[in-house]
This record gives C-alpha cells, sequence and structure tokens, in this order.
C-alpha cells in the first residue's frame, strides 16, 4: 500500500471514529440546566419550569406532612450545562438538600396510609415489625388465610420533625388510636344495629357507644342518621374461607278440623330441620365481620315439613298477642331473607349470661337440646301463639312447667350452630311462623 492510500485509509478510519464518538455522545447525554443551591449543585434538570415544577410540589407535600416549610428562603441559579440523560430531572439529591436545607427536619423512614403521613422511624424494619405485629392481633391461623390492610400502606425514605420519629411501641399504639368524624346514613331493608356496625367496620359495642341514640331495634328503611364513626388510622383485613353448616327451614302444612278449637294442635308429622354444608369467603376487619360471599353449598339432609291439625274454632283467651322483649339487647340478624337463606326468627344480641324471660305466659312444651338449636324452649301461650328460645347457655325451666310473662327461663349462650352469644326467637301464630317484630311490646 503505497503512502497516499495510506493516508487516506487514515482519514476514513479517523472520520469514522468521530462519527461514532459523535452518536455515543447524542445517544447518552442531553443539554440540560445546571441547578444549583447555595453555590452547590443539586440537580440537573430539563428546563427550569421542570425544575421549580418538583419543587414546589415537593416543599407542599413537606408542609402536609410536618408543617414546616424548610426552603422557603432558598434561592436557586441555574447554567446551562450538559448531562447524562439518565440524570436529567433526577431530584433525589435534590429532595434530600432542600428539606434539610434550615436543619429542621431529620432524615426518617416514613409510613404512608392512603398516602398521608401516618409515622416515622429511624428504620425501615421498625415500621415492618409494627405492621406484623397489627396483623398478628387477628390472624387465626387457619389455613389459607390472608392478611392485609384495608388502607393502601407504603413505606419509604423521607423526612420529618425529631417530635415525628418514635419508637415501635409510639408508632403501634398511634395507629391502633380511634379517630372520629360524622357520617350521614340512610338506612336499608333489615339494617340493624350490628348489621350497620359491621358495615362500617365498627364492633357493635364500640358503635353503641358512640350513638347511644340508634335504634336496638327494627329500623324502617329510609330512615336518615348522623352518625359518628370512631375509626383506626390502620385496620387489618383478613381473608378467609370457611365451610359452616348451616339449617334448612321446613315448612308447616295445617289441616283444619271444622269442628275443633283453634288451640288445639294435633301434630301429625314433626317437622325436622335440614343441613347443609356451606363454603363462604369472609372478611374480617380489626375482627369484625363485614362481608361474607356463599361459594358454594352441599346439602347434607333435607327438611322434612312438619303437618298439623287445629281446629277452626275460636276459644276465649286472656291472651293479648303482645309480647314483651325477653332479653336486653339489639337485633344483629332481622327476620327474613338473608344472603345464607331465610331465617325463621330475630336474633337478638347480649353478653354470655344476660337473663332470658319469657314473651308472656304460657306452658313449657320442650325444654333441653335441640340440635342445631342448642338448648332450647318452647312456650305455649294457649292463645294460638307459641314462642321458642334457642342458644341458650342454660335453662331453667322443665317441660309442662306453667310461666308468667317476664319469668326467667334461662340465660344468653352460643349453644348449638352459634357464631356468638345471642338469643334466637322465633314466633308462631296459628301454626305459621311470623316475624317476631310484629307482635313484641
Amino acid at each position: 500500500m503505497d503512502k497516499t492510500a495510506r493516508k487516506r485509509f487514515i482519514m476514513i478510519g479517523l472520520f469514522a471514529a468521530a462519527v461514532c464518538a459523535a452518536v455515543i455522545f447524542c445517544t447518552l447525554f442531553t443539554p440540560c440546566i445546571a441547578v444549583s443551591l447555595d453555590g452547590e449543585r443539586i440537580a440537573y434538570a430539563s428546563s427550569e419550569e421542570s425544575f421549580l415544577e418538583f419543587e414546589r410540589g415537593f416543599r407542599k407535600s413537606l408542609v402536609s406532612d410536618t408543617g414546616h416549610d424548610p426552603a422557603k428562603n432558598a434561592e436557586y441559579t441555574y447554567r446551562s450545562a450538559v448531562c447524562l440523560k439518565s440524570k436529567a430531572d433526577d431530584f433525589v439529591s435534590a429532595r434530600k438538600k432542600i428539606a434539610l436545607y434550615d436543619g429542621v427536619l431529620s432524615e426518617a423512614c416514613v409510613l404512608r396510609v392512603n398516602g398521608a403521613f401516618a409515622g416515622g422511624t429511624k428504620t425501615r424494619e421498625a415500621i415492618e415489625s409494627v405492621l406484623d405485629r397489627l396483623k398478628a392481633k387477628y390472624v387465626s391461623g387457619v389455613e389459607g388465610e390472608v392478611a392485609g390492610f384495608v388502607e393502601d400502606v407504603s413505606i419509604e425514605d423521607g423526612f420529618a420533625l425529631p417530635e415525628q420519629i418514635t419508637g415501635e411501641e409510639e408508632l403501634f399504639d398511634s395507629l391502633m388510636s380511634l379517630g372520629y368524624y360524622e357520617k350521614e346514613y340512610t338506612s336499608f331493608h333489615g339494617d340493624t344495629l350490628v348489621i350497620v356496625a359491621s358495615r362500617l367496620g365498627m364492633p357493635p359495642e364500640t358503635f353503641a357507644e358512640l350513638n347511644p341514640d340508634f335504634p336496638r331495634s327494627r329500623i324502617e328503611p329510609g330512615t336518615k342518621f348522623t352518625l359518628t364513626i370512631g375509626r383506626p388510622k390502620l385496620r387489618v383485613r383478613i381473608d378467609r374461607v370457611v365451610d359452616m353448616h348451616e339449617q334448612i327451614p321446613y315448612e308447616t302444612h295445617v289441616e283444619i278440623k271444622e269442628d275443633g278449637f283453634e288451640d288445639d294442635v294435633e301434630v301429625l308429622q314433626k317437622g325436622v330441620f335440614g343441613e347443609k354444608l356451606v363454603k363462604k369467603r369472609v372478611v374480617i376487619e380489626n375482627g369484625v365481620v363485614t362481608r361474607t360471599m356463599e361459594l358454594e353449598s352441599t346439602t347434607i339432609s333435607d327438611p322434612v315439613d312438619q303437618i298439623e291439625r287445629r281446629g277452626a274454632l275460636a276459644r276465649l283467651t286472656t291472651g293479648s298477642g303482645a309480647l314483651m322483649w325477653p332479653v336486653r339487647g339489639w337485633i344483629s340478624s332481622d327476620f327474613g331473607t338473608r344472603e345464607s337463606g331465610s331465617h325463621s326468627g330475630i336474633d337478638i344480641a347480649a353478653p354470655q349470661g344476660s337473663v332470658i324471660c319469657a314473651c308472656d305466659g304460657g306452658e313449657v312444651t320442650y325444654s333441653g337440646d335441640n340440635g342445631l338449636y342448642g338448648l332450647f324452649v318452647s312456650i305455649d301461650h294457649k292463645n294460638g301463639f307459641v314462642t321458642r328460645y334457642a342458644h341458650m347457655s342454660e335453662i331453667i325451666v322443665s317441660e309442662g312447667d306453667r310461666v308468667t310473662k317476664g319469668q326467667i327461663i334461662g340465660y344468653v349462650g352460643a349453644t348449638g350452630n352459634a357464631t356468638g352469644p345471642h338469643l334466637h326467637l322465633e314466633v308462631k301464630v296459628k301454626g305459621a311462623i311470623v316475624d317476631p317484630n310484629l307482635y313484641l311490646e
């Protein structure tokens, strides 16, 4: 190769190298604005406007979290520069410089609940430990159980006032403490104190304490209330799939005997409740069941209808048909259709061991264990009315006893198919199951 050709080859190589270098430079670097605070460069920005937009938003968030604006008197300078494209509008370093500008705020690990500042600690591990403790209060260990939080939770490196940076115990207590606010509420069909409290994610006892004027019995649909709501900053949500045994109600068929009295009842075939196994998804918030969804159902045994024969003639009676409330409490499940099927009575929630009284005078026709009903009493009031009391913890009357209105017949419990202490009350009029609310005084 002669000198001229060699020289041409070298020139081509140098030109190619220059082109490659230019392409690489243009690919990796970009013109930008260098931002300085008190003479120290803190960021590269694609434009002065992009930095100011970040700076205003970041200072606003600091004021929201801490009530303090650390850089309200800061002055920035700008000059043209070139930087790696990946560094343009990367404001991580600027965040720290701005937040710590006047020395009031400190670096912290910040817990946010629904985006709002909920507490700060020195380490991420401390917050994670507190969140684990909150879950542990409600986790049962059932296979397939999933624990999480109702609210959106995030942990991030941030900034806080020294007094906002606490230990685990202080953060735990803060998250558990109740916050109060008022809420307008319009009642739905079938609402009770327990159902409304559950819908709002509150224990019935807390709801009743905060709303002492809320009705303890039936609520008319469409009634408007101004309620006081008490909730912790963070609520634990448990999703659980459970298998439950439930009754299938039987129907009662009545044959009329024209020459007999209506309170003379002959049971030709005794009714038997059916039973089904129901798989349900249960959602629990801070220990309160807020939602249940039936996933599948398997019938174990079909119900057997009851067949009765009764007279058509009325007999003079001293019974009024006005029944007294058998226990002090509130309705936790009303009469009629509910998620799990038809409900043949009302459930009155009350503390374990509360006294249960006869709704009216009459004769005890059943006293003892009755399967899914648990400890059970039935009273015939000899005026076409029969009242039935289930899930008792103790019975103090016997079959054949005559009882007076208001006489103690037993105590509230959770025997049989019951998830907690309550009285299941049924009322039958002339053999037909009716809504007890229509006759309770």
